[in-house]
């Protein structure tokens, strides 16, 4: 709407994605909290010794298979964005976040090794490789429409209500995991630059 404003009325506009963001102050509890706070309250949580199998003791439950890739950013770089963003000359939506991707599964893996804890993951059923419906016109990760399961489909109330009742009656985008998000990019950046320097 702003944007749209903009473009009538001489009044500067910067928009600002975000990605997953943490640091103090940060919820922990009570489900609005980001995936790294509710990682280290389960890994905290969790009774430390051998898994019994029985999802008690040594054991945290985490959703997905633990393939999904997420950036996270400390808030005091995120405000520096935000400042930086201001400060330019930018009229697009402009995404703030590093450029490091990991997989949930190495967020679990890196808490639990700086616990010190013997503590097995157990991955449940989730959201990860089903139909989900971006509320807007464009997206920071176009793939996710183009390979996966995403589907754009605006802000129009009629056109929403339509890919919703699709999904409900399982007739949902099918997708696959786009190519090379396995969380190995590290190692392929490595190896190219070993090639390079060579």
């Amino acid at each position: 709407m702003a944007q749209a404003y903009a473009r009538h009325y001489p009044i500067a506009v910067r928009v600002a994605r975000f990605e997953n963001c943490y640091g103090p102050e940060g919820t922990w509890q009570g489900g609005r909290e980001k995936a790294p706070a509710a990682i280290c309250r389960k890994v905290a949580l969790a009774e430390d010794g051998p898994s019994t199998g029985s999802g008690q003791g040594g054991t945290i439950p985490v959703w997905g298979d633990g393939s999904a890739i997420r950036n996270y950013t400390y808030v005091d770089d995120l405000v520096e964005g935000i400042y930086l963003l201001m400060q330019s000359d930018l009229e697009v939506s402009t995404n703030i976040g590093g450029e490091e991707y990991v997989t949930v599964a190495e967020l679990v893996q890196t808490v639990i090794d700086v616990s010190g804890k013997d503590i097995h993951i157990e991955y449940v059923e989730g959201p990860v490789g089903r139909p989900c419906l971006t509320l807007r016109e464009n997206t920071e990760r176009p793939v996710t429409a183009a390979q996966g399961t995403n589907r754009l489909v605006g802000c129009d109330p009629q056109r929403i209500v339509a890919e919703s009742l699709a999904i409900l009656d399982r007739e949902g985008k099918a997708g696959r995991m786009p190519e090379l998000w396995d969380g190995e990019s590290a190692k392929r950046i490595a190896a190219a630059l070993r090639r390079r320097i060579r």
